[in-house]
């Protein structure tokens, strides 16, 4: 096979962090080695598909999905659901597509390398297998797997998939059929081997003595007998024994000892239930990340209160909050990983006054004592940030009070994928589009009014890519379902809301430290005193620009304009509190104010909801 290896190294190295492309080149390497020791694929075909593996690794998880679901190719409901194993499916997709890669072998090892399946070629299992023993490997047993695999290709396929399943069980991650195939498929392969190779043993003649085995003519000696004997004693009263702890433990778990709670509007009603009585009735309402540490409400100095506010001022709530008449909520909405948070917002109530400002944070604000050093972006402080020791969510939430000088009350979180049964569950949000917006090709969103269900919601808030401002443009268009899902929400009756509530907290559709009555409580004030004119939508003010973490790579990023946000904050989020300077903030600006390349704020404050489709 000839193609133009360097013509793709170049590509990947443009396309790829360096250790990325390096893992490419050790994955090639080896696949060429493979190929050559077997015999069963042609090394340079082999060296090509190995390097090619990863092609579509490091691109957008949108960018991903789309050449996914381009693919003629069979992508099963599994995999759609695990970000992971898109790059297989749409790097295959974009070599077919984009680079006209006719090669079918080569498609296919590139788009099953993540995942196996049944039936595959000597090729296909060649690069699964280089992926799993490259060079650079050094995970626990890899020397075994390489072991194995010099042995045969089936042997190393084996091992390959059972260390795969093992991962992907101990994660609780769905496995696609594939993979299961695969799976079967090779253990019947060295099952078969292994009964054809005790079946030529038995056919040996007993060469250890002259007399055969007593066993195998039907006789057992007294001794064996014995032994046989004891060991049926032994599981008998084994037996015995499980039995009854089976019988007691019936019994305990069946009497009437626990006190459980139900609540009907006002009323409190108390009765005692059995173990399994109350396992049956019992639901998880929510999926907590931990409890967040807060100021002491008390140390004023601390909060910097402002003077002459009324110490004994009260909301009327009786909410677990810092400030008294201020609740500030962090809203996450993570990608499909459940890695990076896509959606960053902080909304705070003025309990006292009937108002709610919203803080968009972009995902890709620079933050490098914060973040993760590679990309240095808000977004990865959840999963990949500096501060050790804490919870993920009390990372965020460090960073925020330590940047906005803003303290959280408490925070909600959900990935991407379940605002679609979150928006189902509410009956749709009517909303208007100003234009149209082609998620896909057969994913398409008309402008004017329309009900999104939740497919649509999902589509309409992950789109970004036909936005002149990248993702600031959807940042803006985020702001306009917010507005129509606050509004939707708003014209829901208390009934209607909280029983919506109840199923997303039944179904863990989010993760919380708000219990349902305090979600009560913000919603029976949301009803009686926010309206869409009291809301008010703010963004963080700054810039593109590059930033270069050393390793030879760049990430794009949005340098925050200090100053100007620290002028929001003091306007819009210190209600109670004394302004603060740009020394207490640890704001870091990548574009230094005197280079600003922005300057005008004018669509990030107020009602402004407008964004800009970039012009073909």
């Amino acid at each position: 096979m000839k193609v133009d290896l360097k013509s793709y190294e170049q590509y990947l190295k443009e396309h790829l962090s360096e250790k990325r492309f390096q893992h490419s080149v050790n994955v090639s390497e080896a696949s060429a080695a493979l190929a050559e020791r077997f015999g069963c694929a042609d090394p340079e075909k082999a060296r090509f598909a190995g390097l090619v593996h990863d092609i579509c690794k490091e691109e957008p998880e949108d960018v991903q999905y789309t050449w996914m679901m381009r693919s003629p190719m069979d992508v099963c409901e599994e995999e759609r659901k695990a970000f992971k194993v898109w790059h297989g499916i749409a790097g295959a997709e974009m070599l077919r597509t984009q680079f006209h890669v006719t090669d079918e072998d080569v498609l296919h090892a590139v788009r099953f390398h993540t995942v196996g399946r049944c039936g595959m070629s000597p090729l296909e299992q060649i690069v699964y297998l280089a992926d799993m023993i490259s060079a650079e490997r050094d995970y626990p047993g890899v020397e075994e797997m390489r072991r194995k695999t010099q042995e045969s290709l089936a042997d190393g396929m084996y091992a390959a998939l059972v260390a795969s399943l093992q991962k992907l069980l101990h994660r609780g991650a769905l496995i696609p059929h594939h993979t299961v195939e695969a799976y079967n498929e090779y253990a019947a392969m060295l099952q078969k081997r292994k009964d054809e190779s005790g079946m030529a043993n038995k056919r040996r003649p007993d060469r250890r003595s002259k007399g055969a085995a007593p066993q195998e003519y039907g006789y057992v000696s007294t001794s064996s007998r014995k032994k046989r004997g004891t060991l049926r004693d032994k599981l008998i009263i084994a037996a015995s024994i499980i039995v009854s702890v089976v019988l007691i433990l019936t019994m305990v778990l069946n009497v009437p000892i626990i006190a459980y709670e139900t609540v009907d509007a006002t009323t409190i009603t108390t009765r005692q239930v059995s173990i399994m009585k109350y396992w049956k009735l019992w639901q998880p309402l929510v999926q907590q990340e931990g409890t967040l540490s807060k100021v002491d409400s008390a140390d004023a100095s601390a909060l910097k209160l402002k003077s002459d506010l009324d110490g004994d001022r009260d909301d009327g709530l009786d909410l677990n909050q810092t400030i008294e008449g201020q609740y500030t909520i962090l809203f996450l909405g993570m990608d499909e990983s459940g890695e990076l948070s896509d959606v960053d917002w902080i909304l705070q109530l003025d309990l006292i006054n009937g108002t709610m400002n919203i803080l968009q944070i972009p995902r890709d604000c620079y933050m490098p004592d914060y973040a993760s050093y590679s990309t240095a972006k808000f977004n990865s402080i959840y999963s990949g940030g500096q501060e050790t020791g804490v919870t993920p969510i009390q990372r965020v939430v460090n960073a925020i009070e330590e940047n906005f000088c803003v303290y959280v009350d408490c925070y909600v979180k959900l990935n991407c994928k379940d605002i679609a049964s979150i928006v189902d569950s509410i009956g749709g949000i009517p909303i208007t589009l100003p234009e149209e917006i082609l998620y896909e090709a057969d994913k398409v969103l008309p402008a004017g009014e329309q009900v999104l269900d939740g497919q649509q919601a999902e589509w309409f808030v992950r789109f970004r890519h036909d936005y002149a401002e990248g993702d600031i443009g959807r940042v803006k268009a985020q702001r306009i379902f917010l507005a129509a899902a606050m509004q939707k929400m708003l014209n829901m009756s208390q009934t209607e809301l909280m029983s919506a509530m109840q199923k997303i907290y039944k179904n863990q559709w989010i993760a919380t430290d708000l219990s349902l009555e305090q979600v009560s409580m913000v919603a029976d004030f949301a009803s009686a005193r926010l309206s869409m004119d009291s809301v008010n939508v703010f963004m963080v003010p700054g810039e593109g620009a590059t930033y270069y973490p050393g390793d030879g790579s760049s990430q794009s990023v949005y340098s925050i304009h200090k100053s100007a946000t620290i002028g929001i904050l003091n306007a819009h989020f210190r209600p109670y509190q004394n302004e603060i300077y740009p020394e207490e903030s640890t704001i870091v600006e990548l574009v230094p104010e005197g280079y600003y390349q922005a300057t005008a704020y004018d669509d990030t404050q107020g009602k402004s909801l407008g964004y800009q489709r970039r012009k073909h």
